[in-house]
């Protein structure tokens, strides 16, 4: 696990196999990408360690069955892959949540947008205004955008962005 963890270089094999299926410019050969450490790898890498330790415990006879020692690297090794698993299963859960809860406020968001917009104030003031007082997916959406807008880019190179990141466009 811990090899696996901290990525060792790659074998030939693995970096030719890699040009093949990595789209775009392939690593350079004096060294691998790099990978990038986040609160997802962290995430990843405690489930798997809580999962590990489950396993362990389960070698161990501490979790209401007898002491399997023999099958001790094979449980642990299990349980950090179900550990993974499930990770991976609760995010796409989460994901797809706030997906569905999006898809059901954006018609409310549109509308309340769009009437805004006919009454005579401009696209940001209404979004800036609907933002303020509105809670909810599209609200958070909302302001991401207003903050990238504010941090220099144009309306609609935010929204671009915006829409380009969220489920639904």
């Amino acid at each position: 696990m811990f090899l696996l963890a901290c990525g060792r270089r790659r074998s030939a094999l693995g970096e030719r196999l890699a040009r093949i299926l990595t789209p775009g410019p392939s690593p350079s050969a004096g060294g691998a990408a790099r990978r990038r450490w986040g609160p997802a790898a962290a995430a990843r890498l405690g489930a798997a360690a809580a999962g590990a330790g489950c396993g362990g415990l389960v070698a161990a006879g501490h979790l209401f069955v007898p002491a399997l020692p023999a099958q001790a690297p094979a449980l642990i090794v299990c349980g950090a892959a179900a550990g993974v698993l499930a990770q991976r299963i609760r995010r796409k859960r989460a994901v797809e949540q706030r997906s569905t809860r999006l898809l059901r406020e954006l018609p409310t968001v549109a509308d309340t947008l769009a009437l805004s917009v006919l009454a005579g104030e401009s696209v940001g003031g209404a979004m800036e205004r609907f933002a303020a007082g509105s809670s909810g997916i599209a609200a958070e959406e909302l302001r991401a955008a207003l903050v990238v807008h504010r941090a220099g880019s144009g309306l609609s190179e935010a929204l671009a962005r915006a829409s380009a990141s969220t489920a639904h466009a």
